[in-house]
């Protein structure tokens, strides 16, 4: 497969800041990273295993 991009595009994709850390919840060997556009990353025995979107709701108060 061959992908086209333009300059425009490229130039911003390479001076994007990478979102910042927001959370880390360490427990035994094992660690995730919520990243502040939304993707959590999570790490075993310090190996980055998998990334992935997530989605926080609040508990509504009765």
């Amino acid at each position: 497969m061959d992908a086209t991009v333009d300059k425009d595009t490229l130039k911003k994709a390479l001076t994007m800041q990478p979102p910042k850390v927001e959370c880390v919840c360490e427990r035994g060997l094992a660690k995730a990273e919520l990243l502040s556009n939304g993707i959590c990353r999570y790490y075993q025995k310090g190996t980055f295993i998998r990334a992935f979107y997530s989605e926080g709701k609040t508990a509504m108060a009765r």
